[in-house]
């Protein structure tokens, strides 16, 4: 597990700390926990959409660029106003949560349709620079 991995799984567990998210049930993307369908509350899939790594000749420090996708699927009955709030809230709590503060920056997605699980969807990215001073 990469350092990027490690740090996702503290940012996630930082945000659910807050009481806002204590009935949002989040899940690693490609899991094999069953998603029910359709859904009856918030589901928060986390994904690392790209990362790239370099290594500095000079000092040998390593630094990583990551995007992470949290998407967010809502009933269509708890979507709308409910699903923006959602994002909302989640963008500010991705902020609180992160400790080391590698975000560099973070947008919300437009809302879409998931035909799969019957589910209104908006996603939250986060962008992560990580630097290792090396050996």
């Amino acid at each position: 597990m990469t350092a990027i991995e490690v740090y996702i799984q503290q940012l996630v567990s930082n945000i659910k700390r807050d009481s806002f998210f204590s009935t949002t049930r989040f899940l690693r993307e490609y899991t094999e926990k069953k998603i029910e369908s359709p859904l009856v509350d918030f589901l928060v899939v986390t994904a690392l959409k790209s990362e790239k790594e370099k290594r500095s000749f000079l000092g040998g420090k390593l630094q990583q660029n990551a995007r992470i996708a949290f998407s967010i699927y809502a009933p269509p009955e708890k979507g709308g106003r409910g699903l923006l709030e959602m994002s909302l809230r989640l963008k500010e709590a991705i902020r609180k949560a992160d400790t080391e503060r590698l975000v560099t920056s973070t947008e919300i997605s437009p809302t879409e349709f998931n035909q799969n699980i019957k589910a209104i969807t908006r996603k939250v990215y986060a962008d992560l620079l990580y630097c290792d001073e090396g050996e």
